[in-house]
């Protein structure tokens, strides 16, 4: 029931190999869920760079069954 949204994401390597630059842009959003969806997207990006990839393979292994399953299910 959510009005469609834009969201742009581009990922560009740092100079001299020092990381990844992350660019999020989430555009025509309805005025009074701006401020919400911001402090969403902050929130989770934070988690993601806390994260620092612990606990990916487990989290990995964990979900995969599931969606190869609903892969298998379109066909």
């Amino acid at each position: 029931g959510e009005p469609p949204t834009l969201l742009r994401v581009e990922f560009s390597p740092l100079p001299g190999g020092a990381g990844t630059s992350l660019v999020l842009d989430h555009s025509r959003l309805p005025g009074n869920q701006q401020a919400g969806l911001a402090a969403g997207w902050h929130d989770f990006l934070d988690a993601l760079a806390a994260e620092d990839g612990d606990g990916w393979d487990e989290r990995f292994a964990e979900l995969l069954p599931a969606y190869r399953e609903r892969v298998a299910a379109l066909g």
